[in-house]
């Protein structure tokens, strides 16, 4: 939770330099899975990406070993992924059996009720992407290509929502409502989302801090 404030903060902070106030007024529901922080050594993002995910699972794994599996099935050389086919493989092999990992199309980012069921079973999302040297999401052709995983997610609505579907509001964020599972059966709350200003979590290897992205579907394949 602490890791969402900053993130918050820091966007809000953001966009109000560049005149945009609008976008975080309100109240918000909001679910985030911790994952720990690592950041990257050479080009290994997406080894990175497979091991926060590993070790939010409580497995001890390191990019090292990650890297020496990926080597084996050949699908990377120096930590490089540019497949997510192969990126799929590798986690395969590096969760353990009992995990369920499949590809999906990049429109589950759009999908709000499809995603945020997902993130509330305890899944978590691999996404590739082309990231700008401030860490936003860019278009490059490929060129800054890179890997995060969308950990959480935030959804603007017009009113709080009824208790019975959160956990309260924690540490000061009192615009922002902790969902529970319940409020996926309460359709009503969800068409009141304001789609257009949903924000993904992501969690990724050039910064120890947690990002908010906008949901844009040509800038996104998901895992």
């Amino acid at each position: 939770l602490y890791c969402l404030k900053r993130a918050v903060a820091r966007t809000v902070n953001l966009e109000r330099c560049f005149g945009i106030d609008e976008a975080f007024r309100g109240q918000w529901l909001v679910h985030n899975s911790p994952t720990p922080a690592l950041l990257q050594r050479g080009p290994t993002c997406g080894m990175v990406a497979i091991v926060m995910v590993a070790r939010s699972r409580g497995l001890e794994v390191t990019v090292d070993q990650v890297l020496d599996i990926g080597r084996r099935l050949g699908v990377t050389s120096r930590g490089e992924m540019f497949s997510s086919d192969w990126m799929a493989s590798l986690a395969r092999e590096v969760m353990p059996k009992e995990a369920t990992v499949r590809l999906e199309d990049a429109s589950l980012l759009e999908d709000t009720p499809g995603l945020l069921r997902l993130l509330l079973g305890a899944g978590l999302v691999l996404v590739p992407y082309d990231c700008a040297p401030n860490s936003a999401v860019c278009l490059s052709g490929g060129e800054k290509a890179h890997w995060g995983v969308v950990t959480g997610l935030l959804l603007p609505g017009p009113a709080p929502p009824h208790t019975r579907y959160t956990r309260g509001t924690r540490g000061g964020l009192t615009s922002y409502h902790l969902v529970t599972e319940t409020l996926l059966a309460e359709e009503e709350t969800l068409a009141r989302v304001k789609e257009g200003k949903v924000k993904l979590v992501v969690r990724q290897s050039k910064s120890l801090e947690l990002e908010l992205y906008d949901r844009f579907t040509n800038k996104f394949s998901a895992l």
